[in-house]
């Protein structure tokens, strides 16, 4: 049974980071009494259940840090690679598994199961509207929690030894990097009510863009956390690196199982998403005067889907949308929005997003749309990737569709099949920060947003 505290140790801290598959426990923060020397700490000295330790070194800061030096905190760095790193994982008929990903950074389902299928493209399976498959199985959220135990003597700064623990300490406190800047919030009005997850940047002097993003259908449920946990498609926009760039208020809707972006569902769920969706949208926009001129949608797969549908229902209330892995089955619908401002991406590899948008931009093109189309390779550096999407900044073209080609998105040793290559393309579209420009180059020339 694990203790708290000990003679020795006062406390353990589990960091989880953000990660592009998800937010992982990589580090355990174990706090002395006093100083440790630097130079008498090593791995070996310490074991975490069931986890992997790769690194150990100390600081006087209790963060994962390049300085090493003579302090209370000891820093075990652990392998995100590991089974019980992720804060998500899902449960079924098959009981509970690791989400997709886990066995190795970037893997997707082994075989044709996954969390609900590729939950949302549209592909084999799924609804002739667009919706996806069913949901077979829900994504719960993991315990922020490590137990850690000092197997090994090491040096306190002033000399004396610390001898072995014979108890293990579990974490008190965890912490999930850029996660916990978010807040949770209801919203409600007479259509229904949507919980959701919003990041507020400190400094709101200015007006400043609002992100929404809308995950795929394998998170519906009614926990608002999994969608910020599950993937980088909110925390790239919320991270540190992102926010110095462009500062920017993200909403993250969760979406509940009964609900679909249209009304006429085989599974008899409610059509009201868009509505609430864009009702958010607009309170968020009220209450923390977000700019009007520069609101902009992305999802991944339904939320992919519900990106065409707001722009249908909704045209000029986006000044832009990044669209990943999803398609739009009616593609008479697109006529009307050809001039809108859109940057679709997709795996070739993906057998029902794939198709799917390249229909979607041969409507837009006979819309009188004007589509620019990218090639690219998910292996390739990210600056070699970044060098080719970047003229997609300067383009002329209103619409911009990017490929990853030769089924790239799949990392080796992963079986290579088109759920594998559409969920790992949403990894791999959200790393990408040329897409994220250009989204933040656009801004609407009327206040349209906001009305």
């Amino acid at each position: 049974m694990a203790v708290y505290r000990t003679k020795s140790i006062r406390s353990v801290t589990s960091i989880a980071e953000a990660f592009p598959f998800g937010s992982r426990i990589s580090i355990a923060v174990v706090e002395y009494e006093k100083d440790i020397a630097c130079s008498s700490v090593m791995a070996e000295c310490y074991a975490v259940e069931n986890r992997t330790i790769k690194k150990a070194y100390t600081n006087d800061t209790g963060k994962h840090s390049d300085k090493v030096c003579n302090g209370r905190y000891v820093i075990l760095e652990l392998s995100i690679t590991d089974e019980d790193a992720s804060l998500v994982f899902t449960e079924g008929d098959k009981g509970r598994e690791s989400m997709p990903g886990q066995e190795k950074i970037g893997q997707g389902p082994k075989g044709p199961g996954g969390p609900g299928g590729p939950g949302g493209p549209g592909g084999p399976g799924g609804h002739s509207k667009g919706q996806g498959p069913h949901i077979t199985t829900v994504c719960v959220q993991a315990e922020n929690r490590v137990v850690v135990r000092q197997i090994a003597s090491v040096n306190a700064a002033d000399g004396s030894e610390i001898c072995a623990e014979n108890e293990s300490i579990a974490s008190s406190h965890g912490i999930r990097q850029v996660v916990d800047d978010f807040r949770q919030y209801l919203f409600e009005d007479k259509k229904g009510s949507i919980p959701y997850s919003l990041y507020l940047p400190a400094d709101r002097k200015e007006k400043l863009p609002l992100v929404m993003f809308v995950a795929d259908a394998s998170v519906q449920g009614d926990d608002p956390l999994i969608a910020l946990l599950q993937g980088n498609g909110a925390t790239s926009f919320a991270c540190p690196e992102w926010q110095s760039r462009h500062r920017c208020i993200v909403a993250v809707p969760q979406i509940p199982k009964n609900m679909h972006v249209t009304s006429d569902q085989e599974t008899g769920g409610t059509g009201v998403l868009p509505e609430l969706l864009v009702g958010i949208a607009r309170q968020v926009i009220s209450e923390y005067r977000a700019d009007d001129t520069r609101v902009y949608m992305t999802g991944q797969s339904l939320g992919c889907i519900a990106a065409f549908a707001l722009n249908i229902m909704y045209p000029g209330f986006f000044a832009a949308s990044y669209m990943v892995a999803g398609q739009w089955h009616k593609t008479e619908d697109l006529l009307s929005i050809a001039h809108q401002k859109m940057f679709m991406i997709n795996s070739d590899g993906d057998m029902g997003a794939y198709p799917g948008m390249n229909k979607a931009a041969e409507a837009i093109a006979e819309g009188g749309g004007k589509v620019e189309r990218f090639l690219l390779n998910a292996k390739w550096e990210k600056e070699r990737q970044e060098q080719v999407l970047k003229p997609s900044l300067d383009t002329e073209a209103n619409v911009v569709y990017a490929t990853f080609t030769d089924t790239s998105v799949v990392p080796e040793g992963v079986d290579n099949n088109p759920i594998s290559n559409h969920m790992n393309t949403w990894p791999a579209a959200y790393d990408l920060d040329t897409p994220k420009e250009w989204l933040f180059s656009q801004k609407n020339n009327n206040s349209t947003g906001g009305k």
